[in-house]
């Protein structure tokens, strides 16, 4: 036996096995499940659309943090359904490009840095665009800057900003997410209808904005479908609100 190469095979061997339970130790960290349970889930959640030819167009998220409900003050106070006025109008044509709407709104909205595009709100109000306010990469899907135009030009907007109060209630970092194999697995299974398509899968805050200046959101996922029907999920305890149409100003139970 060549004594020289068996103790370098298992060298190798060990330096492997190392370096993949470092990474389970890190995907548990971060709270990204590991190959076989990702693998397994996925599985499920594929039979399960297939089940009802449904078709996922959106890229799902792997990522399972932990998250607990924040509370956030609203830095104009109680939420207002007028629309403000633009001091500087512009084409619509401009709406293809975030960096220019940034440029365009920062002296209406000096946060804008803090929102990104959503192409994929509920959109009740019939905004042009909307971009919602990020917390810790994550979008507030209640907290936006909705565009409004009238014929080729923006001329409007309504804003909501929040200030983050309270991280969340509960002890330790929070408390990890349900993974979006299993969410999409459970609509597919219970709410969604046959030959859905699938648009958009994100994880966010979503809550009601009542008229007070404090509020507080949940961590929920939200699934947008082709037609503009949105479901929201809570991400801890999975309860379902939704459909939420284009057209609806109030959720369906």
């Amino acid at each position: 036996m060549d004594w020289s190469r068996a103790k370098s095979v298992l060298i190798v061997s060990f330096f492997l096995l190392n370096i993949l339970l470092g990474f389970q130790l890190w995907a548990g960290k971060m709270g990204i499940d590991t190959f076989s349970e990702a693998g397994e889930r996925r599985e499920e959640m594929n039979r399960l659309l297939a089940s009802k030819q449904i078709a996922i167009e959106a890229e799902v998220p792997e990522a399972t943090p932990k998250l607990n409900e924040i509370t956030v003050r609203l830095k104009d106070g109680v939420p207002s359904p007028q629309k403000q006025p633009l001091d500087y109008p512009f084409e619509l044509r401009l709406l293809s490009s975030a960096a220019d709407i940034r440029g365009l709104l920062v002296k209406e909205v000096p946060e804008i840095g803090e929102y990104e595009p959503d192409p994929h709100a509920a959109n009740g109000a019939k905004a042009v665009y909307i971009m919602n306010q990020l917390h810790n990469g994550l979008p507030m899907f209640e907290v936006r800057v909705e565009l409004y135009a009238e014929k080729d030009t923006v001329k409007s907007y309504r804003k909501l900003y929040a200030e983050v109060q309270n991280a969340g209630t509960g002890s330790g970092e929070g408390q990890q997410v349900l993974s979006a194999y299993i969410v999409l697995s459970s609509l597919a299974e219970n709410y969604l209808p046959v030959g859905a398509k699938i648009r958009d899968v994100r994880l966010g805050y979503h809550g009601p904005i009542f008229e007070s200046e404090t509020q507080v959101l949940a961590p929920y996922w939200r699934v947008a479908l082709a037609g503009g029907d949105v479901y929201y999920v809570h991400a801890i305890n999975g309860a379902v609100e939704g459909p939420i149409s284009l057209g609806d100003t109030k959720d369906k139970k």
